[in-house]
């Protein structure tokens, strides 16, 4: 297989290659469309870290560019790269190591986008995340940026814990004050970096959560003598259904989730991150599919969008398909867009000849 020298054809080449690779796992049925979303969003990543390239260098890290790279995630852009090539049994076309001798902030769109798809599909546990991407789901948007792109993808290390609706189902829908003001990153810790501390009373027929610390009016944080009396004499006890051993799980809980997730500064900028990424992504990227749709078997029903529009029937790869362009400005309604001239084959397991 010929490759093209530029930047913009490995661009074409590599979401090829992501869609064979998410063929084969089982992970995407693919569709021209989904390529044309591999663009939105990588443009949409340079809206978000860059305001479109009007920010290119960061006085707090080593981000450059329009894609704000690390200095420690450029070498892993370029190896990443590469080896999708070497994977091929290809040699890697000389832009990536010229790419790597200008730098960071002096990238092309092209080579900034290739880069991008390199380093996030070769983490191999991008891929489910990366496949819900490219049928328009905007979580799943929000996620692979943050958690495989954004700060070099060491967002991971210091994400929010994940509820538990079972465990959120316990708790009333009124929270008490002690629990209201431990959520509170504003209020006070003790010197053991603590903000409240829950025990367990009662029997597996009658049990409650009482707090064995809380706030006086003088915004002094205390341990009461007798914390059961005082949460009876305050009416703010939690009753909890399911015994003993459901109430401890709960205390446990409220402690190192529901807390920590406020507490916890670095996952807390996390979610501002998050939150600005999802805003972004929901506003200019296409819609997530409704609760309980599947993806693995229902990627071209009207439910999978790109800018609001239905996917088009057909067979696969079916150059006659019309598809809303790459580009975020395009104008409105579809346009036909050709297969990409990458090759002569596609190569994937049971995927039909491009041309």
């Amino acid at each position: 297989m010929e490759m093209s020298d530029t930047a913009k054809e490995t661009v074409s080449y590599f979401q090829r290659e992501i869609l064979e690779g998410f063929y084969a796992a089982g992970l995407a049925k693919p569709n021209w469309r989904h390529m044309a979303r591999m663009s939105d969003f990588v443009k949409l990543v340079g809206d978000i870290e860059s305001t479109g390239g009007r920010y290119l260098s960061n006085v707090d890290s080593s981000a450059q560019g329009k894609l704000q790279i690390l200095r420690g995630t450029f070498p892993d852009t370029i190896r990443n790269s590469k080896e999708i090539y070497e994977a091929a049994g290809l040699p890697s076309p000389p832009w990536i190591d010229a790419a790597e001798k200008k730098g960071r902030s002096d990238l092309t769109d092209a080579e900034g986008e290739a880069l991008l798809l390199a380093y996030i599909y070769r983490q191999e546990d991008s891929h489910e995340t990366f496949a819900q991407m490219v049928t328009g789901n905007v979580d799943a948007a929000t996620k692979l940026y943050t958690d495989f792109w954004h700060k070099g993808s060491r967002m991971k290390s210091a994400q929010l814990q994940p509820t538990d609706p079972k465990m959120e189902a316990l708790l009333p829908e009124e929270y008490p004050k002690w629990l209201q003001r431990a959520l509170d990153p504003s209020t006070p810790t003790t010197k053991w970096n603590e903000t409240v501390k829950t025990t367990v009373y009662g029997s597996d027929n009658n049990t409650i959560l009482v707090p064995s610390i809380r706030m006086n009016s003088k915004g002094k944080l205390f341990n009461p003598k007798d914390p059961l009396q005082a949460a009876i004499d305050a009416e703010d006890f939690i009753p909890v259904e399911g015994g003993i051993e459901q109430a401890n799980r709960l205390s446990k809980y409220i402690s190192n989730v529901k807390i920590q997730n406020v507490r916890n500064p670095q996952a807390a900028r996390n979610k501002k991150a998050y939150d600005r990424a999802y805003k972004i992504f929901s506003n200019n990227f296409g819609e997530p599919a409704p609760p309980g749709q599947g993806w693995r078997d229902e990627l071209d029903t009207p439910d999978s969008r790109l800018h609001n529009q239905p996917l088009p029937e057909g067979d696969l790869y079916d150059e006659e398909q019309d598809i809303v362009g790459a580009g975020m400005d395009v104008e409105t309604g579809p346009v036909p867009l050709k297969p990409p001239e990458v090759g002569s084959e596609w190569g994937g397991p049971g995927l039909p000849p491009a041309d």
